[in-house]
């Protein structure tokens, strides 16, 4: 069984208090579409969720069986009802699932944290706000920013909501982490903050402190996460790489690693095309994405769990205009002799 993810499961709660005063300049990146920037090449990350933000701040001792948390009022699904659609399957993520169900209440607002899971480089996150004084559904609910020794090192977020009831709203978050986030999980503590929520038409403001905090320790990789090595390379017409690196299969997603190069002749912050992937099981049945960032390196497009009946799949590349503005122009190039075939099953 995957020590990395058992790890986590069995991680020790306690509360952590924030020495530094939280960001908030992620009002910028609280969109239904999140576009994350890099230096040398603009990404651009593809959320097919809907997104919002929040405040909140709590610490946790103990954990609660998977199965207990459907049956605690108020607090929503799980994160394995949300990540599977079987009911058939609904307990093959309990090895990975931390549950924690503990709550804090600031400026009228509870906020519970019920449950986390890592994931191949992303932090799954299960939240749910309740507040009978404050209308939630007029305010953006914060994703939440992760820490380690008080750094941040989220790379950007997507996040769907669920309407308990009138004065309840449970949030899925899915926040994309730095590369080394694997091998710092273990060895330092971890915070997820949040700050504030932020009204969808005024500038009004409800800042509080809510914050959970957990330390685990060892750091190994997972022994549940397959990779398929796919190392192929095709050109644009103008000139562009396009490198495809590998598949990642982890318990709860499937995520598809390229890089793409520029023409050595072109200006190197001028990209023509961008590049994104359109996925197909052996049925021909398209599989949506989840999240995506395309950049000169470490690009990646992010699927959902794979169901156990998907034994091949098919990736085909799209050519999008890489360019922003005014100059944007219409492309949707489907690169069908590009197509690149993945055995899941053997």
């Amino acid at each position: 069984m995957d020590k990395l993810y058992r790890k986590l499961n069995r991680a020790n709660f306690s509360n952590l208090q924030n020495e530094e005063a939280l960001n908030l300049s992620e009002k910028e990146r609280i969109r239904k579409h999140i576009d994350l920037k890099r230096p040398t090449r603009k990404p651009k990350h593809v959320v097919m969720l809907f997104v919002t933000s929040l405040m909140a701040a709590i610490v946790l001792i103990g954990t609660i069986e998977p199965r207990v948390l459907a049956n605690v009022p108020w607090i929503g699904s799980s994160i394995s009802g949300f990540l599977l659609n079987e009911e058939k399957e609904q307990h093959v993520l309990d090895d990975y699932v931390t549950v924690v169900v503990t709550q804090v209440e600031d400026k009228d607002i509870k906020v519970t944290l019920n449950e986390v899971m890592y994931d191949n480089h992303r932090l799954l996150v299960s939240t749910t706000f309740h507040s009978t004084k404050v209308d939630l559904n007029n305010y953006m609910l914060p994703m939440p920013e992760l820490k380690i020794n008080g750094e941040n090192v989220s790379k950007g977020a997507s996040g769907k909501q669920r309407n308990v009831d009138e004065h309840t709203v449970t949030m899925f978050s899915s926040v994309h982490i730095d590369n080394d986030f694997s091998t710092l999980l273990y060895e330092r503590p971890i915070e997820i903050n949040y700050s504030h929520f932020l009204h969808q038409t005024t500038d009004h403001m409800i800042e509080g402190e809510w914050s959970f905090a957990f330390k685990t320790s060892g750091a190994e990789r997972s022994e549940d996460t397959k990779v398929i090595e796919i190392n192929e390379a095709f050109q644009l017409d103008n000139g562009q790489v396009v490198v495809v690196d590998a598949f990642t299969i982890s318990p709860g997603s499937a995520t598809l690693h390229y890089s793409m190069y520029n023409n050595e002749e072109a200006d190197p912050f001028d990209w023509e095309y961008d590049v994104i992937f359109e996925m197909a099981d052996q049925d021909g049945n398209l599989i949506a994405p989840e999240a995506g960032q395309t950049l000169s390196e470490n690009s990646f497009w992010q699927y959902g769990r794979l169901s156990e009946q998907i034994e091949e799949l098919t990736l085909i590349p799209i050519v999008n205009s890489g360019r922003e503005g005014q100059a944007k122009e219409e492309i949707n190039k489907r690169l069908i002799d590009e197509a690149i075939q993945i055995k899941v099953r053997r």
